[in-house]
């Protein structure tokens, strides 16, 4: 105010104010650095003490901020990136379709099978087979031979019915030599198209299946987007 009176007063000269600067802003930033240069502790805990309520709050709505510098970076985002199991879905992969090719073995035969196949498996892909399976894990077979390719499928021997494989179109065609046919094909880019990830099943180097699986999306997601 005092600063303000003096600009009014013309006790401040004009020719003093930077070009296109009025009374009341050079008055405001006469203000300003005497504040800086009375109270610099304070304005030096000003920054840190925000982002600290910044990220405080921010953890309790379930964001994790790593620091000042990114919470500051972060003004300038203009897109978010999502790893969605977990974070958008559920992060318990279901079996949505079933679409089989082998009229010798019956669905749930070959459920049963599939099943003995990943009750081993530690990929959640594999536990949505094992979990589409409606008896008991006990009653499921022994795989022998159990062999899994990160990122790709896995195989195993079970009595009675050979090599059984689970996997993409690269692990089947790569380790056993598989080639799908147009069917087998455009049945596995419909289930893509719908944002499921489409397995191949074959049974003695023989495509009997193909699964559709997904994850559920969560009823908040949408909430956790807008946010």
């Amino acid at each position: 105010l005092v600063g303000s009176a003096l600009c009014q007063t013309q006790v401040v000269p004009a020719d003093w104010y930077y070009p296109k600067q009025d009374a009341a802003t050079f008055s405001l930033g006469f203000a300003l650095s005497c504040l800086v240069v009375s109270c610099p502790c304070a304005l030096g805990l000003a920054t840190p003490t925000a982002v600290m309520v910044g990220t405080g709050v921010a953890a309790k709505l379930g964001i994790l901020i790593k620091g000042g510098e990114v919470l500051e970076a972060a003004a300038q985002a203009t897109a978010i990136v999502f790893d969605k199991t977990g974070t958008l879905t559920e992060g318990k992969p279901r079996i949505q379709q079933w679409c089989q090719y082998s009229s010798e073995i019956k669905k749930e035969q070959l459920v049963w099978l599939l099943a003995s196949l990943e009750r081993h498996s530690e990929h959640p892909l594999g536990q949505a087979v094992v979990d589409y399976y409606q008896g008991s894990v006990e009653e499921l077979a022994t795989p022998r031979e159990f062999v899994a390719k990160t990122g790709r499928g896995a195989s195993a021997l079970i009595d009675h019915y050979g090599r059984v494989a689970m996997g993409n179109r690269a692990y089947l065609r790569d380790e056993f030599g598989i080639v799908l046919n147009e069917q087998i094909h455009h049945q596995m880019t419909v289930l893509e198209d719908q944002g499921q990830t489409a397995i191949l099943a074959a049974v003695d180097n023989e495509i009997v299946a193909v699964v559709g699986i997904a994850d559920q999306i969560k009823t908040d997601a949408a909430a956790t987007i807008r946010l």
